[in-house]
């Protein structure tokens, strides 16, 4: 896949350039290399579908695997996003680096929704 070259890099500062240099040459931010906000913590990672044009970035950007492009179209036409707790590699960390890369502002807030298990 080829990913867009233009991202707002004003949106996403210093650590989501690093994280997007990574991925336009290639390689995935390595699981466990993005600690967890809070301990214990568990997190959702709210999406916006109907604005996702579906480019991959947040896929190639989670640490943990937790995003995925889904079957079914948006309104648009795209295969949106789609956001589940565990992911290939663990449980979401709550790391927002998804938020922080998505040139679309699909990824509308990572917010923490209690303690393990909740």
């Amino acid at each position: 896949m080829v990913l867009p070259s233009l991202i707002s890099i004003s949106r996403v500062g210093e650590a989501g350039a690093e994280i997007i240099s990574r991925i336009s040459h290639g390689t995935r931010v390595a699981a466990g290399t993005v600690e967890p906000r809070t301990a214990g913590a568990r997190w959702e990672v709210i999406i916006d579908p109907g604005r996702c044009k579906g480019c991959g970035i947040c896929v190639a950007a989670c640490p943990m695997g937790n995003l995925r492009l889904s079957e079914g179209v948006n309104s648009l036409g795209y295969h949106y996003v789609e956001w589940k707790y565990e992911g290939e590699v663990g449980p979401c960390t709550g790391c927002a680096a998804c938020y922080w890369v998505c040139p679309e502002y699909s990824i509308l807030e990572v917010v923490r929704s209690g303690g393990e298990g909740t």
